[in-house]
């Protein structure tokens, strides 16, 4: 696959990575209801999000292992080092996220409303991180005069 295409399936990924999270985050707010009702709707519509959580870290393996990754290709040793870091402190926050959303009692749902905040703050930032990144890759690819 040639790097621009590449590139474009990345941000393809990024852009459902960010609906995932407006869906996310709108059962996260509901979790810290008063009602408790709404509180373990809440808790079920994050549960039920459990593969498209799992999908944020396999997305992350997949740009930085896959041998035609722009990433591997293109970055600087530094970048691609902060890169994988990011990708494992979020691979980390996903699994306490997943871990706390199986053992979930009432009593931690407000734990679970902060970590699920965390991991959605963090994603963001990560995909911005990302998508600077991609901008350098196809301005690199702009001037090398590779399509």
């Amino acid at each position: 696959m040639d790097p621009i295409t590449r590139l474009d399936y990345f941000r393809k990924e990024h852009l459902d990575i960010l609906r995932f999270l407006e869906k996310w985050e709108g059962a996260i707010s509901l979790i810290t209801s008063k009602d408790d009702e709404r509180r373990t709707k809440a808790l079920s519509e994050l549960r039920e999000m459990e593969s498209d959580l799992h999908a944020v870290p396999n997305h992350c393996y997949s740009e930085e292992r896959n041998l035609e990754s722009p990433y591997r290709s293109y970055l600087k040793k530094k970048q691609f080092h902060t890169l994988t870091n990011e990708h494992q402190e979020l691979g980390r926050l996903v699994q306490d996220m997943l871990r706390k959303l199986q053992f979930a009692t009432m009593d931690q749902i407000d734990n679970i409303a902060g970590l699920g905040m965390q991991l959605a703050e963090f994603i963001r930032r990560h995909i911005g991180y990302e998508e600077t990144l991609l901008n350098g890759i196809e301005q690199g690819l702009a001037l090398e005069g590779k399509p």
